[in-house]
């Protein structure tokens, strides 16, 4: 399982975004990107990478911040807790 989140601080004067998903049991980082914006693409970009190195998780925790909802629910995700769908 893998966790999802966006975390906002500021560099430079300006806000910075990193969006990541995290292993549940290792704390293993899969994917992580720092972005200047943030939005259901960016969030689906990173999750898209993070599946071509480590494949394709059982399940996706996140919480409910519009962009990670926008693009867990592009990925197939129901809720804010569910199943890929995907299977392989």
């Amino acid at each position: 399982m893998w966790q999802g989140d966006i975390f906002t601080f500021r560099l430079g004067g300006r806000y910075a975004y990193l969006i990541g998903f995290i292993d549940d049991y290792s704390r293993y980082m899969a994917g992580l990107e720092l972005y200047r914006s943030q939005t259901a693409d960016q969030v689906l970009e990173v999750y898209r990478r993070a599946v071509g190195e480590y494949g394709v998780p059982k399940e996706v925790l996140t919480d409910r911040d519009g962009n990670i909802r926008t693009g867990g629910d592009r990925l197939g995700l129901s809720g804010s807790y569910g199943r890929t769908g995907q299977t392989h």
